[in-house]
């Protein structure tokens, strides 16, 4: 029904204010909204929060990275807070509709005993609130993962070490021309617990390396060394290590202060 046929102005002047019948008249309507702040975006890959992964050097480590906001129109950038490892790389997977970042990284030969937290950012582009998330990395000590083609001579010639070395470090070939099979380990030294009484010249001596060589194969020794208030002699004992392991790689050739020769 059009009101202007049964409404009147009361009183009959302009501006008119319609007088209408009850039966007409609605009901005012009323709209509570509630704007609330942006939350920040929620990750949904990694699975699990706190995922740990344990790999060998040289292992192709690949994590899918997702995070989603309450408002599936506000985009979610993915960035590293801190600097990623040597080598690793975080960029959007072209073409998914879901806004997935990929992590790669494949630990070079100096990464043996390397273990620290990873940790991405997702950021609301819409109103730069963010959240965070961590994966534990830790990269083997004295293991290497083959590649496609790779040979013991050659992954010997990454450690300075020779076939036969390597070949002796892994019993379970037959041969040192044996095929490897790609994604296999290959050990390049084996592991030794250090004494408190023990220091770099003892180790040079008793295992025939160098000083060099032992803090290739462990990253994490090699930035203990780094950390100490006073620069670490050879015959310094090794006593902040004391009960940690070392990886150590044997040289067919060092002379007996542990020099190369």
């Amino acid at each position: 029904m059009d009101p202007s046929s049964v409404c009147t102005c009361n009183p009959p002047v302009s501006p008119c204010i319609p007088t209408c019948p009850n039966h007409i008249r609605t009901l005012p309507t009323c709209f509570h909204i509630n704007i609330k702040p942006n939350a920040p975006p929620s990750f949904v890959l990694p699975a699990m929060s706190n995922a740990s992964y344990v790999i060998d050097m040289n292992f192709n480590l690949e994590i899918n990275i997702r995070a989603v906001n309450e408002n599936v129109l506000d985009p979610v950038i993915i960035t590293a807070p801190v600097v990623l490892p040597i080598g690793a790389s975080l960029a959007p997977i072209l073409g998914d509709s879901q806004n997935t970042y990929l992590f790669k990284w494949t630990p070079a030969s100096y990464y043996g005993g390397w273990s620290q937290a990873i940790c991405f950012r997702a950021v609301n582009s819409i109103s730069d609130v963010s959240s965070e998330a961590c994966v534990q990395v830790a990269v083997n000590r004295c293991s290497w993962s083959v590649n496609q083609g790779q040979t013991l001579a050659e992954i010997a010639t990454i450690f300075g070490s020779n076939f036969v070395q390597m070949w002796a470090l892994n019993p379970d070939l037959v041969s040192p021309d044996s095929l490897l099979i790609p994604g296999t380990s290959i050990s390049v030294g084996h592991l030794y617990t250090v004494r408190s009484t023990d220091n770099i010249r003892y180790l040079n001596v008793q295992f025939a390396t160098t000083r060099a060589t032992i803090e290739l194969l462990n990253f994490d020794l090699k930035a203990a060394i780094s950390a100490l208030s006073q620069p670490l002699g050879d015959k310094d004992p090794l006593a902040f290590w004391s009960g940690r392991q070392v990886c150590i790689l044997p040289h067919s050739c060092v002379d007996t202060l542990g020099k190369a020769a």
